[in-house]
């Protein structure tokens, strides 16, 4: 999500300067113009939560975030919130080690490809319904925006991704 957000506040021609202030929740620095140098991570909450960065909107401590949608629909009403931007959802992916033999990839991406039951599927983030072979040409989108994803950190002094 990080990603997209960079990539398409640099096509309305934002970038990390023109900002006061902002943070990657992942982390207890904040950037930006008028950024303070270093914040306790309690100051937001969990990194890992979907909930820390509608919260940290809720609380009046940045003035937008990006949020899973499901998170955004929980709260939005009750917090007063909107919709700036959608973003595509490139998923989460499965990897693994380029020396991967390739019998054992193509193996494991059919067990998961096949996985049908719901009491696994549930212990995976966002609980998905199922898993999809996806080849090069479904990144292509994503290829075309990272030259604009890398120019918002450019000649910012908090460069962090």
């Amino acid at each position: 999500m990080t990603f997209w957000a960079k990539a398409h506040l640099v096509e309305a021609g934002i970038q990390a300067n023109d900002l006061a202030r902002y943070r990657y929740v992942d982390t207890n620095v904040e950037l930006g113009r008028n950024a303070r140098a270093a914040l306790d991570t309690s100051d937001l909450g969990n990194p890992f939560s979907e909930m820390t960065p509608v919260e940290a909107v809720i609380d009046g401590i940045y003035d937008a975030a990006v949020a899973t949608e499901k998170r955004f629909m929980q709260v939005a009403a009750t917090g007063k919130l909107v919709l700036l931007k959608r973003f595509q959802d490139t998923g989460s992916l499965l990897v693994g080690q380029s020396k991967l033999p390739a019998p054992a990839a193509t193996s494991f991406q059919r067990a998961m490809i096949n996985l049908r039951d719901p009491q696994i599927l549930q212990t995976f983030p966002g609980n998905p319904s199922g898993f999809e072979a996806c080849t090069d040409k479904n990144f292509s989108e994503m290829r075309n925006k990272l030259s604009a994803e890398s120019l918002f950190d450019e000649n910012s002094a908090g460069d962090r991704r």
